[in-house]
């Protein structure tokens, strides 16, 4: 009996594994952005909302929601007081999609954390808009900020998939940038020892900070990532091609029909696009069945579950889900 729990305990971690289609290892959050701020990692960091709206026109699917900043103090935020080291990192992945209506101010902010780390669109007097990635160092206010800037890139109202990762290595700091899953750039700092610099207020900012109007972002965000490590190629490839994908569809290559559970992850009512009368059953972690039942064109009522990651099944589909 024990070997058997193991084999399909096994086996639906290995079904998890291949459905979210993005590392796990080192993840600190995730925040899809489809339809509230939570973090979906399991690590229980979620965000308040500042202004932030969920309209349609996700990446992924024209249909589908993503987070709207307007611009004009409009942010997603962690209530963090005090310096915490669990954000503030020598070695680092970001990654995010972002599209950018326009560029009313200075910056754009995709990701910072108390002014230490940041991803950022840049507007500057003079030339093309960038992208901006950094990190400070130092003790007290003798800090210094080093910046990425790369050429010119078509961002403006197009989705693009950015990645800023660090690496910390025999007093070298190399950051480096890659768009649309491919590398683009990168940046190395060779001088001074890296100290980080312990910001009082290490606050984790997504689109904006408050007070800060020249940070506001006008435009849209999905899928944000943030790890403690640096990611290989093959993972940044991996996190371009999970929003691509769509997390909460799976194509039938046979009819071409596509089925759907929205939204994903779920507060606790799970939408779905299955025709009537098909047995489905929902499993958790350890493969035990929680829920079941017959489908019809009543949203699934999931409140009872507690939060962690599911499988869905009907005779012939299976598609993970998260439950916050």
């Amino acid at each position: 009996m024990k070997m058997n729990v193991l084999f399909t305990t096994l086996a639906m971690l290995s079904a998890f594994s291949a459905l979210a289609q993005f590392p796990t290892d080192g993840l600190i959050v995730h925040y899809p952005l489809r339809d509230n701020a939570n973090d979906a990692s399991g690590n229980g960091h979620h965000l308040n909302n500042k202004n932030v709206t969920f309209v349609p026109g996700a990446v992924h699917d024209p249909t589908a929601t993503h987070a709207y900043f307007s611009g004009n103090q409009s942010y997603l935020y962690y209530n963090k007081s005090a310096y915490h080291a669990i954000f503030n990192l020598q070695d680092f992945t970001i990654s995010g999609w972002a599209r950018v209506d326009t560029m009313p101010n200075l910056y754009g902010n995709i990701f910072e954390i108390g002014e230490t780390t940041f991803l950022r669109f840049f507007r500057p007097s003079v030339g093309n808009r960038r992208v901006q990635g950094g990190y400070r160092f130092g003790l007290g206010l003798d800090w210094i900020t080093h910046n990425m800037f790369v050429e010119s890139v078509p961002f403006l109202s197009d989705w693009h998939h950015y990645v800023l990762t660090s690496r910390f290595e025999n007093d070298m700091n190399t950051m480096t940038l890659y768009l649309d899953g491919q590398f683009y750039d990168s940046f190395i700092e060779e001088d001074t020892p890296f100290i980080l610099y312990e910001h009082p207020d290490s606050l984790l900012h997504i689109g904006g900070r408050p007070g800060a109007n020249t940070l506001n972002l006008r435009g849209g965000l999905l899928d944000i990532f943030y790890y403690n490590r640096v990611l290989s190629p093959q993972e940044i490839g991996q996190l371009y091609q999970y929003t691509l994908d769509g997390p909460s569809q799976t194509n039938n290559p046979h009819t071409g029909w596509s089925f759907r559970l929205w939204p994903n992850p779920s507060n606790g009512v799970l939408h779905h696009n299955l025709p009537d009368g098909l047995d489905w059953n929902i499993c958790d972690a350890l493969g035990r069945s929680v829920m079941s039942g017959i489908s019809n064109s009543t949203p699934l009522d999931i409140s009872p579950l507690p939060p962690g990651w599911y499988a869905f099944h009907t005779p012939e589909l299976r598609m993970a889900f998260y439950r916050n």
